[in-house]
């Protein structure tokens, strides 16, 4: 697999893992899953942004920057779709 492979399989499965992830978390008490969701969505949005700094060492600074912002969109793609169909709750209770 050369470096752009490896980062396109590496980050569909980081994305694929908190989707399915937000399933989950989705059975977390009342004010735990937001906490976990944003958690998890702030992790995952870290390595993405790093996957092409540490996978493709070989191509220049400008084209990994270029992967580190479209793997950054996707995973906030996900995070937002993860949130929309899991059904995690934005306001649990009022009082």
């Amino acid at each position: 697999m050369n470096g752009g492979t490896r980062l396109a399989a590496t980050a569909g499965v980081l994305c694929a893992a908190m989707f399915g992830a937000a399933f989950l978390i989705k059975r977390l008490p009342c004010g735990q899953d937001l906490e976990a969701w944003l958690a998890l969505g702030l992790v995952v949005c870290l390595l993405l942004i790093a996957l092409p700094w540490l996978l493709n060492r070989g191509v220049s600074a400008l084209i990994r920057t270029g992967y580190s912002a479209a793997a950054f969109a996707a995973g906030i793609a996900t995070w937002i779709a993860g949130f929309h169909f899991a059904g995690i709750p934005l306001l649990c209770r009022l009082f």
